[in-house]
């Protein structure tokens, strides 16, 4: 494997680093190469485009799943 491809969906910046520093930090003789989606239709637009090894998925992202409201954004 040349690369590992990795997508994370995550809308906080702080969170989406941290995340990318752990896997870094873990993949030592790797390289891996980051995409990052801040929500699902970028994600969804970013899957159909490329293929993906691995994808982080935060599931509580304020668009809820795929534009459908979740418990904590139905109002």
């Amino acid at each position: 494997m040349s690369e590992l491809r990795v997508l994370i969906v995550e809308d906080n910046d702080e969170k989406y680093r941290t995340v990318r520093s752990l896997i870094s930090a873990g993949a030592s003789g790797l390289t891996v190469g980051f995409t990052h989606a801040r929500e699902y239709a970028e994600a969804i637009k970013t899957l159909s485009e490329r293929s993906y090894d691995v994808v982080i998925l935060d599931l509580v992202l304020p668009a809820g799943a795929y534009g459908v409201p979740n418990k904590d954004n139905s109002r």
